[in-house]
């Protein structure tokens, strides 16, 4: 099939610049009640200590990422909205497929990625947020196995859906 022609792999800060024009992309063609985008210093810290970031390349071409992060103790760390210790618990902060490429099994083959780094991190599990108006991200992340938890406010009192991924 079409993803067996992609490569899946970690990303480094030299792939900074193609993960911000890619996220920039779905921005822009993306409404924005649907998708809170991280800033370049939030991505700048995917790439940091506390994260990593796979990334799927079609030849040289990236179209396709998913970044996570461990917030720690941190307001920001799903693991409050989930009632569980910060410590087990690691964000999904961004998926991002370019529009050529969705519809191809590019977020089931990232989170499993994801799934193991994070189980090798010792994170319990996988957390996410995703727009309620956004139901192909909704369907996309259920498939993958992430289980609708809770519906919060949150990114300036957005509705979000908190969802998770036991991480077995």
């Amino acid at each position: 099939g079409v993803t067996d022609r992609l490569v899946v792999r970690r990303l480094d800060a030299r792939q900074l610049e193609a993960v911000l024009a890619l996220l920039a992309l779905a921005v822009a063609e993306m409404p924005a009640d649907q998708f809170a985008a991280l800033s370049r210093a939030e991505v700048e810290r995917t790439f940091g200590p506390d994260g990593v970031v796979h990334g799927a390349f079609r030849g040289a071409r990236l179209v396709a990422y998913q970044s996570l992060l461990a917030h720690g103790d941190g307001a920001d760390n799903l693991a409050g909205d989930l009632k569980l210790p910060a410590g087990s618990v690691v964000n999904l902060e961004e998926t991002v497929v370019h529009p050529d490429a969705r519809g191809r099994g590019l977020n089931d083959r990232l989170t499993a990625r994801s799934r193991r780094w994070a189980r090798e991190q010792g994170f319990k599990v996988l957390a996410t947020t995703v727009s309620p108006f956004n139901l192909g991200s909704v369907k996309s992340h259920m498939k993958a196995g992430f289980a609708l938890e809770a519906l919060a406010q949150k990114y300036g009192g957005a509705w979000r859906y908190v969802l998770a991924l036991a991480l077995r």
